[in-house]
């Protein structure tokens, strides 16, 4: 369920900026592919990489979860 959770928060998110799944994986420096496991539910980032797309979001538009 959590997972689930994250793969439609992610996607919710990047959308929400405008960003296409290519400009969030330069931004965090991993492949297009991986972004849509991730968002897909397929797969799942590691730590280092779910750090990066927080700190991704909180730079570029102050994100803040709820």
């Amino acid at each position: 369920m959590t997972n689930m959770i994250f793969s439609k928060r992610l996607k919710k998110e990047r959308e929400k900026r405008g960003w296409s799944q290519t400009d969030l994986a330069e931004e965090i420096h991993v492949s297009r592919q991986s972004v849509s496991k991730w968002e897909t539910g397929k797969n799942y980032p590691s730590i280092a990489s779910v750090i990066a797309t927080f700190l991704c979001y909180l730079h570029r538009d102050r994100f803040t979860f709820p």
